[in-house]
């Protein structure tokens, strides 16, 4: 996913409410002393009626400039993407976003991976692997994130985070994740995850997800029914999008060796 700021200018770190507010009383905006520094502070303070260059301080706007992803497999062994290493599975993405926007790869200023089980082919920042993988200059750096389950929009919030703030020009986020090569809990390799302090803090442990929802569903009364019937309608809209070739634009085919060791 390319993330770039459309704004003409660079970015401001001024306080843009308190600015429109004396904007409307005709008074001054008071620079913090970081902005006295120049970390952000465009144009000298001026009285804002007599042309104040405050006009400039206008943060850049996160736009995404394309989205594209490979299809979906089950995460199991034997799955449909089972053959393509997690790293060749990310860089596949990567590279394709390149060549549909015709973007110059050089001035990509980050790229930002979701991945929740960092280890064995996952491991080592698989982010930075896939990038290189990809074709992208050696210069382009890339980082792996673990939010768990919201790793990969996650790096979306980082990458418009950094563009709003006038980080980026240019950044990329993506996420990947291949249950077929890192099976779920594979990371906790049979560890302690939480040592003494965490452990005395929840000396029953913390709530795991499933029993996690079945609390939220006690508390605030959600029909078992209601949820499945929302799901099963969730996943037929899926399906008619799908035979409709809606998403045909954002998926990028790619081959793998099937069962009878042939190319699909």
């Amino acid at each position: 996913m390319g993330w770039r700021s459309m704004a003409a200018g660079p970015a401001a770190w001024v306080r843009r409410q308190e600015a429109e507010a004396e904007l409307k009383t005709g008074g001054r905006v008071q620079p913090t002393p970081h902005e006295e520094e120049g970390l952000g502070w465009q144009g000298e303070e001026t009285n804002v009626d007599q042309g104040s260059p405050l006009k400039e301080v206008v943060m850049s706007d996160a736009v995404i400039i394309d989205a594209v992803r490979t299809p979906l497999g089950k995460g199991r062994r034997g799955g449909a993407l089972a053959a393509v290493h997690p790293v060749d599975l990310l860089a596949h993405p990567l590279a394709a976003l390149v060549e549909r926007t015709g973007i110059d790869p050089g001035v990509i200023e980050d790229v930002i991976a979701g991945c929740v089980s960092q280890i064995g082919e996952q491991s080592t920042n698989i982010a930075r692997r896939a990038v290189l993988a990809a074709g992208y200059p050696e210069r382009v750096p890339a980082t792996t994130v673990d939010r768990q389950c919201g790793s990969a929009q996650q790096a979306i919030h980082f990458a418009a985070q950094g563009v709003l703030a006038g980080g980026y020009g240019v950044v990329v986020a993506a996420g990947v994740e291949s249950m077929s090569h890192v099976p779920m809990g594979s990371a906790v390799a049979g560890a302690d995850r939480d040592g003494t302090r965490l452990s005395e803090r929840y000396p029953d442990g913390l709530v795991p997800q499933g029993i996690s929802a079945e609390l939220i569903a006690a508390r605030w009364g959600v029909d078992r029914s209601a949820l499945d019937a929302f799901a099963l309608t969730s996943q037929q809209r899926a399906a008619a999008a799908r035979d409709a070739g809606r998403f045909h634009h954002e998926i990028v085919p790619l081959k793998v060796t099937g069962p009878d060791g042939g190319q699909v």
